[in-house]
């Protein structure tokens, strides 16, 4: 799953893919696949936009938001990283502003 999210080609795949989750158990399993590389696709020039799209398009992202959050000097201090984070800042419930703006 991280070569294909990391491959200019291969992220556009998964972009529109995401486009169309809509079954929890679907949306549960893309989630198991890309829970574990998060830091990985959010650091990457391709990768980051697999992230960006889920945040948009995906209500089940706070797995997302929490990973973050509990890596936010990794995230934020990366080129990449930093553009996620803003994203996710701007189109983030209250709760998660709050989370953000206190660290």
């Amino acid at each position: 799953m991280l070569s294909l999210c990391l491959n200019p080609h291969g992220t556009r795949v998964i972009q529109r893919l995401i486009e169309f989750l809509k079954v929890d158990r679907v949306i549960d399993k893309f989630i198991e696949c890309v829970e574990p590389i998060i830091i990985n696709l959010v650091k990457d020039i391709n990768g980051n936009h697999i992230i960006q799209k889920f945040v948009l398009l995906v209500k089940k992202n706070e797995f997302i938001y929490e990973t973050l959050i509990s890596n936010y000097m990794i995230v934020a201090t990366d080129k990449h990283g930093c553009c996620v984070l803003q994203k996710c800042i701007e189109v983030s419930n209250n709760m998660y502003k709050v989370q953000f703006s206190i660290k």
